[in-house]
């Protein structure tokens, strides 16, 4: 995986929490959403980097 395909898979992860969180009428807060987007983050750059 290159740098950019890691920066798209997280760019579509983050929409996707997004989406799904709108759709489900926001009961996620803004902390409980960046939470998720760090770990989010977390788990890819893991991923990258192994």
């Amino acid at each position: 995986m290159t740098k950019d395909e890691l920066k798209k898979n997280i760019i579509k992860s983050v929409i996707e929490i997004e989406k799904k969180n709108i759709n489900n009428g926001f009961p996620l807060t803004k902390d409980e959403m960046i939470i998720q987007i760090e770990e989010l983050i977390i788990r890819e750059v893991d991923k990258y980097e192994n």
